[in-house]
């Protein structure tokens, strides 16, 4: 049996005039409405840009719009700097290590790029860089997210720093590093930067966080056992040591 067709009701039909260009509204994808909005915003793009992600930033971030606010931020020419190290901590924050031009010391509210973008403050202390191109600077930040990230999954930052919202994409050769090898790596470098006390008292903590290897925990004997043996251990250490120095 021939099925049947029906018309659509008139109500659906959209009458178009012969030779007439029909001005029916179409779903574009983020980078094709960046080209539009090059050709008509012409040399005030950067401008139409950053109020349009500060205006997207205001509302609920779902995925969707954050991975929208990545690609209009990715529309600018070049990164803006790159993520040269990138190690997880103790606390499940997250240490960054680079540089950028328009980084700016204190407290940001940023998106990391991944697969899935998150929206996370990020602490950010400035220090001076010689191997940088000319108005870089080096960075270090502490990203505090609402839910876990891990250091493999960050792939880039965007940042509203001087002049309007950036991106700075990782290093092809970044490190990653755990919990353990991190504070380190903070403390090298911490003491060289500036930003607001608030800040330096976060990364400060972060850097002095207990990273020992040998910890009651990981004795090979388990529960009070353990600790009594650790306890008899150093008692017989300061037992030799005044021993050692008496004449």
């Amino acid at each position: 049996m021939t099925p049947i067709v029906r018309s659509p009701p008139s109500a659906w039909v959209r009458r178009v005039a012969p030779g007439a260009i029909s001005s029916a509204p179409r779903t574009l994808a983020v980078r094709e409405g960046v080209t539009v909005l090059a050709e008509l915003a012409g040399a005030q793009l950067t401008d139409v840009l950053d109020s349009l992600v500060d205006a997207m930033m205001q509302m609920p971030t779902g995925r969707r719009r954050l991975a929208a606010i990545v690609a209009l931020t990715q529309a600018r020419k070049g990164s803006d700097g790159f993520l040269e190290f990138v190690g997880e901590t103790h606390e499940g924050a997250i240490f960054l290590r680079g540089w950028a031009r328009a980084a700016d010391p204190g407290n940001a509210r940023v998106i990391v790029c991944g697969e899935n973008p998150v929206v996370a403050d990020c602490g950010i202390a400035t220090f001076s860089r010689q191997d940088t191109p000319q108005g870089g600077a080096g960075f270090i930040g502490l990203l505090a997210a609402s839910e876990p990230l891990r250091a493999r999954d960050v792939e880039g930052l965007v940042y509203r720093g001087r002049g309007g919202w950036r991106y700075a994409s990782v290093h092809e050769h970044r490190l990653i590093a755990g919990p353990t090898d991190t504070p380190g790596h903070i403390r090298f470098v911490l003491l060289q930067t500036h930003s607001t006390p608030a800040v330096l008292l976060r990364l400060r903590s972060a850097a002095n966080s207990f990273e020992g290897r040998e910890t009651i925990s990981t004795l090979p004997c388990s529960g009070a056992t353990g600790r009594r043996q650790y306890l008899s251990g150093e008692q017989q250490r300061l037992s030799d040591l005044r021993l050692a120095a008496r004449p």
